[in-house]
């Protein structure tokens, strides 16, 4: 009889079983601090193990990742859940992270909202003559693109840093006085980078400066032509009619801004005097 192995003389000579026979039906036994940075320890007393081929000979398996019970107590190493447990994680934290942006856009909505109708209620009026037409864009919905034409002296500007570029369009604030203009309109009476001095300021609008003869970047300008807020969205129902008045015929049309803490809003659109869905309501009225 020759020389056996410490190894083969455990799994009961060269007759024993293969060599992974049955492995999968072992009993399992629970990991160790150690387990996954050293060796697993010797089963028997006096028995060395060189690597982890003879701890397989021995028919000793520890538990491994796919294998620990989920809810256990083993600090070493963090647990793994079931498959179903990880997939119902997965979907909570997108229902969660799609539910955070909803949040988000909605608080941003009703924010917009409400500065709207706080300065919209509460503000300045303020009233400039204005043409208006409807570009009938899909897109955007119905409303009316206001053209508001006031100029202000180069002279009356404040810090524009420099001469700008004819054409071209640069945020600005306004000083705006509101019952300085003829017939009980308002007049803008100084343009700057920002609000300068005292009186009622509007910032957020834009201003191009305007050339009689520019004949290079040296030249000053002769005028400051002031952008203001130019859409008023429509009743989707007075929609169709309210677009045919502005393009269909000439009126004395008026726009009335709000301002208030430097914020500006177009607020309504008065014809002859009379606010539009009022001028509206009476034209069908008495045909």
């Amino acid at each position: 009889m020759g020389f056996l192995a410490p190894s083969r003389i455990l799994r009961g000579g060269r007759r024993g079983r293969k060599r992974h026979s049955g492995r999968r039906n072992l009993p399992i036994e629970p990991p160790d601090r150690q387990s996954g940075r050293h060796p697993p320890p010797v089963r028997h007393s006096g028995q060395i193990l060189h690597d982890g081929r003879e701890f397989h000979r021995e028919r000793v398996r520890t538990a491994g990742v796919r294998d620990r019970p989920f809810g256990g107590e083993c600090r070493a190493f963090p647990l793994y859940p079931p498959k179903e447990v990880r997939m119902n994680r997965k979907n909570s934290r997108w229902t969660a992270a799609l539910a955070a942006t909803l949040l988000v856009q909605i608080a941003a909505f009703a924010w917009l909202i409400v500065r709207y109708e706080r300065v919209a209620s509460g503000g300045t009026v303020c009233r400039f003559a204005c043409e208006a037409y409807d570009p009938s864009d899909p897109f955007r919905g119905r409303y009316l693109h206001i053209r508001v034409r006031e100029r202000v002296d180069y002279d009356a500007a404040f810090r524009l840093g420099g001469v700008r570029h004819p054409y071209r369009l640069f945020p600005a604030a306004i000083r705006i006085d509101p019952a300085g203009g003829s017939n009980g309109l308002s007049r803008v009476t100084a343009c700057g980078l920002e609000p300068q001095g005292p009186g009622l300021w509007a910032t957020g609008v834009k201003a191009r400066a305007r050339y009689r003869n520019y004949s290079g970047k040296d030249d000053p300008p002769d005028y400051f032509e002031v952008q203001l807020p130019d859409q008023f969205f429509l009743n989707e129902r007075l929609a169709d009619e309210e677009g045919r008045l502005f393009t269909l015929s000439r009126t004395n049309s008026v726009a009335v801004y709000r301002v208030r803490d430097g914020r500006m809003v177009l607020s309504d659109i008065e014809i002859d005097g009379t606010p539009l869905n009022e001028y509206i309501r009476k034209r069908r009225a008495h045909p």
